[in-house]
């Protein structure tokens, strides 16, 4: 007669009661991209629940070790937060039943995140004159993800704008200011996801005007 094999074996306790095993490990483990520094981990359910219902499933992500669950029996997805754009990682995925907790699957695919830039570096002022002044700039350490598209400088006071369409960084020429006046400059970096947080400048003074003094007259007769 031949012998059923069940696709588990149950174990026995300290206690000597039975207990089933953990679930299989999920297969199947992939990961796509999403806006905002997330990414979307899909999976398929173990081939085996370890003879209880698997009550949930955690991904976690290489780099970082952050982690997402999602509370269901079979296959699905689990959106992942709390990421860094521009950033690649992978996951895995585990299962849980009320027995324990899979072995980690196979890693996923790479992606690589997307979100804002970082904010501008070496933002620096130079007053050139009474009303003129320079500002130059570096670009982030990182486009989040996604070509940056425009860098804005903002002045303080005045709130005079400026905007440059180039990826990489460069120099803002501001007209319009105010003699004698202390400025600052507040620079932000844009691509199809969002702007950045600002990185503001030096404080610079502009040239006061210099008010002409007549010290002589003198006639011709």
């Amino acid at each position: 007669v031949p012998v059923l094999r069940t696709a588990f074996v149950a174990k026995l306790d300290s206690a000597g009661s039975l207990r089933m095993p953990a679930p299989g490990a999920p297969t199947g483990v992939s990961a796509t991209s999403a806006a905002n520094a997330q990414s979307v981990v899909s999976w398929t359910a173990p081939a085996t629940n370890g003879g209880a219902t698997i009550t949930s499933y955690t991904a976690t992500s290489s780099p970082g070790g952050i982690t997402g669950s999602i509370s269901q029996a079979g296959s699905g997805t689990i959106a992942m937060t709390g990421l860094t754009a521009g950033t690649a990682y992978t996951f895995t995925v585990t299962a849980t039943n009320s027995a324990g907790t899979s072995a980690a699957s196979s890693a996923s695919n790479s992606v690589t995140t997307v979100g804002a830039p970082g904010a501008p570096t070496s933002v620096v002022a130079t007053a050139t004159g009474k009303r003129s002044a320079t500002v130059s700039f570096a670009a982030p350490a990182s486009n989040g993800g996604s070509a940056i598209t425009s860098y804005t400088a903002t002045s303080t006071p005045g709130g005079i704008t400026q905007t440059l369409t180039q990826a990489t960084g460069g120099t803002f020429n501001f007209d319009g200011l105010q003699p004698a006046t202390a400025y600052t400059f507040a620079v932000t970096a844009t691509n199809a996801i969002g702007t950045s947080a600002a990185a503001t400048s030096n404080s610079i003074t502009t040239t006061p005007f210099v008010v002409a003094s007549l010290s002589a007259l003198s006639f011709a007769d």
